[in-house]
């Protein structure tokens, strides 16, 4: 009997590990965490236009990268500052996401399908994106990244989908070189900063709730009460 509340409070456990530990949770507010990277996304990626920050501070120059449309594209040194001025959720830390230049999950950089950055993850993980495959675009994808995708607003903005978005990367040695990511293609590279055709996501690291997701909590604590259970019977003569 001891053996057997033993190896069901370890499959308990094993559930409450396994539901924590599921890729994207709609926290609420329009904020989404990602549970495998640790990251808070803001669901609206295009916020910049919904916000009417865009249309609010349109213009700037595509020759020092601060130009931004009304639409919500933007010059990178423009996204960093939108990003970086931004208070959301009562937190003040969002800023761009990044990717990884010498990605080992593709052959090179300006390959396609990486997923070993940031916003590269989001897309090509959690969301199902293939190369040259708008991330709208639902042929086989699983189940769960269909869900994921409908956690965010504006991913098939007009119905095309939104072409890019500025990274958090800068060129080594270049101020006018940025990374971006193409979402139209699972696509990653570097372009001009003063590129005012790209539009910006906000993500922050770490969670926006204080506590854990019900069902895992549910079953967390269902599996430290088998597990007192057995330590009960364990002291009896």
């Amino acid at each position: 009997m001891k053996r057997r509340l033993g190896l069901w409070a370890g499959t308990v456990l094993i559930l409450a590990s396994g539901g924590a530990q599921a890729a994207l949770f709609d926290r609420g507010g329009g904020m989404i965490y990602d549970s495998t990277l640790n990251l808070t996304w803001l669901a609206d990626v295009n916020y910049a236009h919904s916000s009417g920050y865009a249309a609010a501070h349109a213009g700037g120059s595509t020759s020092n990268g601060t130009y931004i449309d009304a639409g919500g594209q933007m010059g990178w040194h423009a996204a960093q500052t939108w990003a970086d001025g931004l208070v959301y959720g009562g937190f003040d830390d969002w800023r761009l996401p990044t990717i990884n230049p010498n990605d080992g999950t593709c052959t090179a950089l300006g390959a396609y399908g990486c997923s070993g950055g940031e916003i590269s993850h989001l897309f090509v993980v959690d969301l199902g994106e293939k190369a040259f495959e708008p991330v709208y675009q639902q042929s086989g994808d699983t189940p769960q990244q269909i869900a994921n995708q409908a956690l965010f607003l504006h991913l098939a903005r007009d119905g095309n989908g939104i072409a890019s978005f500025w990274t958090g990367t800068a060129y080594p040695g270049n101020a006018n070189l940025a990374y971006y990511f193409n979402a139209t293609q699972a696509g990653q590279d570097f372009q001009s900063a003063n590129f005012g055709g790209a539009y910006a996501m906000a993500v922050r690291v770490g969670d926006v709730a204080a506590v854990p997701e019900p069902r895992a909590l549910a079953l967390m604590l269902a599996g430290l009460g088998l597990l007192g259970l057995i330590g009960r019977r364990g002291l009896r003569p």
